[in-house]
C-alpha cells in the first residue's frame, strides 16, 4: 500500500510539472497522466469502483486515444514518434483490457502488478519520448 501511495504522489507531482509544458506532445502527456491517475485511484479505493467512476475513467482513455490518433511525427523524429505511439497504444490497450478486467474481477494482485510495473515503465518511457518530441 505504501508503494501505491508513493506512485500516486509521484504521478500527481508529474501532473503539476507537465501542466506548465506546451506543445502537442505535452498535451498528450497530460491526457496519459490523467488516464494513469484515474486507474491508480480506482486501484487504491474500492469504493470508487462505481459505474460513474468507470465511465469517467473510460472517457479519459477515449480522449487519450483520440489525441494519440491526431498526433503527427515531427520532422526528423519519426523513429521516436513511432516508438512513443507503439508504447502509448500498448499502455491504453492494457488499461482498457487487462487492468480494467483485473480490477472488475477483484484481482488486486494482477492489477497492482500491471499498475506498478508494466504501466509504470511504459508511462516513464512515454514521458521521456514526448518530452523529446516536443523539443
Amino acid at each position: 500500500m505504501k508503494k501505491l501511495l508513493a506512485v500516486t504522489a509521484v504521478t500527481l507531482f508529474s501532473l503539476c510539472s507537465f501542466s506548465a509544458q506546451a506543445g502537442q506532445f505535452g498535451d498528450f502527456r497530460e491526457k496519459i497522466l490523467t488516464v494513469r491517475t484515474s486507474m491508480i485511484d480506482l486501484m487504491m479505493d474500492k469504493e470508487k469502483r462505481q459505474p460513474a467512476q468507470w465511465k469517467a475513467a473510460d472517457e479519459k482513455s477515449a480522449a487519450a486515444k483520440t489525441a494519440l490518433a491526431a498526433l503527427k511525427a515531427p520532422a526528423g523524429k519519426e523513429a521516436q514518434f513511432t516508438e512513443m505511439k507503439t508504447l502509448a497504444t500498448a499502455f491504453l490497450d492494457t488499461r482498457d483490457k487487462e487492468l480494467r478486467e483485473a480490477l472488475v474481477a477483484g484481482n488486486e494482485a494482477e492489477a497492482k502488478r500491471l499498475l506498478t510495473v508494466v504501466q509504470k515503465e511504459r508511462f516513464g518511457k512515454i514521458t521521456t519520448l514526448t518530452e523529446a518530441l516536443d523539443k
